[in-house]
């Protein structure tokens, strides 16, 4: 079942729409594509990461790495995405999963049924 979303984030997405539209009539053309061109291959690369850490179970650790990516190609290119993915790539084979979590109750609480 899909959530609905929030009054903040309904704010923010149209903030970011407003930016980006203010962004694309203050820049030329040709800063327009090449802002969009690197986002997408900061995107592309930032998948190498991503498969990474959703194969270790880290869903958000993938997710985050993914918007990492377009943010840092559109800012730097892929002279900056690149190593972004390859150190993400390692930070997330080289973390491990969180444990699932325990039933053990906290400290000072005497336990269920007695």
């Amino acid at each position: 079942m899909a959530r609905s979303s929030t009054t903040l984030e309904k704010l923010v997405g149209v903030l970011a729409f407003a930016v980006a539209y203010a962004t694309m009539r203050l820049l030329g053309a040709g800063t327009n594509i090449r802002i969009l061109a690197g986002a997408l291959v900061g995107f592309l690369l930032a998948l190498i990461p991503y498969f990474v850490a959703r194969r270790k179970g880290l869903s958000i650790f993938a997710s985050r790495s993914l918007a990492a990516g377009a943010v840092v190609g559109a800012i730097g290119g892929a002279l900056f995405a690149l190593p972004l993915s390859i150190v993400l790539a390692i930070i997330a084979w080289r973390k491990q999963p969180l444990p699932p979590p325990t039933t053990v109750p906290s400290a000072g609480m005497p336990p269920r049924g007695r």
